[in-house]
């Protein structure tokens, strides 16, 4: 288990009952795709990160989308997102990572979005 996972102050959302939608939570992501990328959540839960929910997007190209996120991201990377809306019945998860920064203590979010260094 990663250790800013277990020493995050985000909620734990193991099971569709926890989830609340502008809910701010924790997950790993597991895949990066050209129309967004799967978070694993606690427990069996994964959601989706749509391309149009990925703020540094918005004014990148629409050419080779998967290229510029898996330069912007990697699997296995900790990112704090937002739950903007969910489906127990169809086991769908939809995430965002427009995380609203305006926080009076030390912004979360910013200590846990790590940009892929160019180097190797």
């Amino acid at each position: 288990m990663k250790k800013s996972l277990i020493n995050t102050k985000l909620p734990i959302i193991s099971s569709y009952n926890d989830l609340q939608a502008n809910l701010l939570t924790i997950g790993v992501i597991i895949s990066i795709q050209d129309y967004g990328l799967l978070v694993k959540l606690f427990g069996d839960l994964c959601g989706l990160v749509p391309k149009n929910e990925i703020g540094q997007l918005q004014t990148l190209s629409t050419n080779n989308i998967k290229s510029q996120l898996q330069q912007m991201f990697y699997i296995g990377q900790t990112v704090s997102c937002k739950v903007i809306n969910f489906d127990e019945e169809q086991k769908k998860i939809t995430l965002s990572l427009k995380v609203n920064l305006s926080f009076k203590k030390k912004p979360i979010c910013s200590l846990l979005i790590f940009f892929r260094s160019q180097e190797k």
